[in-house]
């Protein structure tokens, strides 16, 4: 496959619809800097060359949309969302395919990644761009992850996605479409409040209460 350049037929999903289940309350909304976790995702995002950028919600939406400004961003509400990460991608790139036909290829964020930063997501796109495959995924000890881009044929698989399960058995079934995409520090997701608090000080030097 050629190298592709044109990012117009591309598209930005930020998955920010979890229950946050052992956190006990709305990471998203965890303070981070002068904004939220999921605002400053967010922000990151939106300095990225890509028209069309959607924002999946489901717990707690309403109160998010109230709390962190989503301008910028189509966002999309799973009333599903109990299902998992698998259904709610699913759940997503139908709706995105019903919004925008033309879509060729999708870059998957995490909310709760805040190491993730502009710089980097735009030398995803540049890789995936020249590396002519369908896949591109973070590099993690030799796992992909996200974030991740998803395009050609591939978009449609990610509609089959189910439970909890994310595009990770998509990476490993199909290798020869897989570029990984070495980081340059661990990106970690913040699943507890240890977790949010250790990269709290490594970024801001000192842990929130």
């Amino acid at each position: 496959m050629a190298p592709r350049e044109d990012t117009t037929d591309m598209v930005i999903l930020v998955l920010a619809a979890g229950e946050s289940s052992r956190m006990g309350r709305a990471k998203q909304l965890l303070p981070w800097g002068d904004t939220t976790l999921l605002g400053h995702v967010l922000e990151q995002v939106l300095d990225v060359a890509i028209q069309r950028k959607y924002l999946l919600l489901g717990a707690r939406a309403q109160r998010i949309l109230e709390e962190v400004d989503v301008t910028g961003f189509i966002p999309l509400l799973n009333p599903d969302w109990e299902l998992g990460m698998g259904s709610g991608i699913a759940f997503a790139i139908e709706r995105i395919v019903e919004d925008f036909p033309e879509i060729k290829g999708v870059m998957i964020v995490l909310a709760d990644q805040p190491g993730v930063h502009a710089g980097m997501l735009r030398d995803m796109l540049s890789t995936h761009a020249l590396s002519g495959k369908d896949l591109t995924a973070c590099a993690y000890r030799e796992k992909a992850g996200v974030p991740a881009i998803i395009s050609g044929p591939y978009i449609q698989a990610l509609t089959t996605l189910e439970g909890d399960r994310g595009a990770r058995k998509l990476f490993s079934e199909n290798r020869e479409e897989l570029i990984l995409y070495p980081t340059d520090q661990p990106i970690s997701d913040i699943d507890d409040l240890q977790t949010y608090r250790e990269l709290h000080m490594d970024h801001f030097g000192y842990a929130p209460q």
